[in-house]
């Protein structure tokens, strides 16, 4: 009877060791060991980004512009346009009453993509939109900013022009927002109002029996800064009040700080195969969206080119659901291990977009995001 009974309470304090235990290591409290590779604390420290209670390192998650687990605030949205009506209600309905308006750009360039693909030399017509700013004034100067789509689209991707399908940037159900959001952020003193220029980097794009039409991809993200510096933004120059005193290539370097870059996928591909690649001496600022890949040789170069010709801000994002996802983080940890540079959230950051994929939604946020940056003093 007396061993029944010891085995009797042996059996209770068991039972009750073993909801203490529970109880610790889902309350996360007392000596109870934490498994660090499954952190299920709330809070972390806004400087370390650490877990007070087990030291894992946890990245900041924000929401409306404040991380859930700690006091850091951020100026960026991370959470996706739709999701901050307060910004998002007003774009939807027409961005602001200051309307800018759109122009058709025509500029003839040497075909670079064919070039490559075949040593021909050959000159072509090539079509950009410009967004003019509300008020635009010929005897003021603007910033101009170079913003490009992605593979298989065209320049009226961005802007909704020329052979732009509804399709392409369908926005939650409703549409193409693109100038209604610059429209905004300009009205609202976001960004000072600039001259938003949106080009293509395929040189036959509108060649569909070209047989060499389905090969410049291969090329196009290469060759496209050529393209840029040496015909489209000398006749961007030429055609609006810039910054730049004229077009020769020093007027042109002079008036970097006035310069920026924006691209999505494939143009995000380009942001660092040409323009962070051999553009740098003509653009300041940088966005990269929602692409990656081995660019080390890349920042090599941009390390040395850097001290002469710094990037003030280089903005990249993706959305966590993305392909591109994993390898963009590991594309951006390179970038700051290779160019001393960067300084992380200083003139540069990552912007992960919460459940976002390879959608025009995620890249109008981006935008948005960017607009943050570019330009200021």
């Amino acid at each position: 009877m007396k061993t029944r009974g010891i085995m009797k309470n042996r059996k209770i304090i068991i039972g009750l060791s073993v909801i203490v235990f529970a109880l610790l290591f889902v309350c996360g409290c007392g000596k109870t060991p934490i498994d660090p590779n499954n952190c299920l604390h709330t809070t972390h420290n806004a400087e370390t980004g650490r877990c007070v209670e087990c030291n894992k390192k946890v990245g900041h998650y924000y929401k409306n512009y404040k991380c859930t687990g700690c006091d850091k605030t951020t100026e960026f949205i991370w959470d996706g346009l739709k999701y901050n009506e307060a910004i998002w209600n007003p774009i939807k309905k027409g961005g602001s009453y200051k309307k800018g308006t759109i122009d058709e750009l025509k500029y003839n360039t040497t075909a670079y993509n064919i070039k490559a693909l075949t040593g021909e030399e050959k000159t072509i017509e090539q079509t950009a939109y410009v967004y003019l700013p509300y008020g635009y004034d010929s005897s003021e100067k603007y910033d101009v900013i170079i913003l490009v789509h992605g593979a298989g689209d065209n320049e009226g991707y961005w802007l909704a022009q020329g052979d732009y399908k509804p399709t392409d940037t369908t926005f939650v159900g409703t549409g193409n927002y693109t100038k209604e959001m610059l429209d905004y952020v300009f009205a609202n003193n976001i960004c000072k109002p600039a001259i938003v220029v949106t080009p293509t980097f395929y040189n036959l794009a509108h060649d569909k029996g070209n047989e060499l039409a389905g090969k410049e991809g291969s090329v196009a993200s290469k060759q496209f800064g050529h393209e840029l510096v040496d015909f489209l933004l000398p006749k961007v120059i030429e055609t609006y009040s810039t910054y730049a005193e004229g077009t020769t290539d020093e007027q042109m370097k002079a008036a970097r700080d006035h310069f920026a870059y924006a691209g999505l996928s494939y143009g995000g591909y380009t942001s660092i195969n040409s323009i962070m690649s051999y553009c740098l001496p003509y653009f300041s600022w940088l966005a990269t969206y929602s692409f990656s890949f081995e660019a080390n040789e890349i920042f090599e170069k941009a390390k040395t080119e850097m001290v002469s010709y710094p990037l003030h801000y280089w903005y990249y994002s993706c959305g966590t659901e993305d392909t591109f996802y994993n390898d963009s983080t590991k594309m951006y940890k390179n970038a700051l291990a290779t160019v001393s540079a960067f300084k992380d959230e200083e003139n540069c950051r990552f912007v992960e977009g919460y459940g976002a994929n390879h959608t025009y939604e995620f890249w109008l946020t981006s935008l948005y995001n960017t607009l943050h940056k570019f330009f200021k003093d």
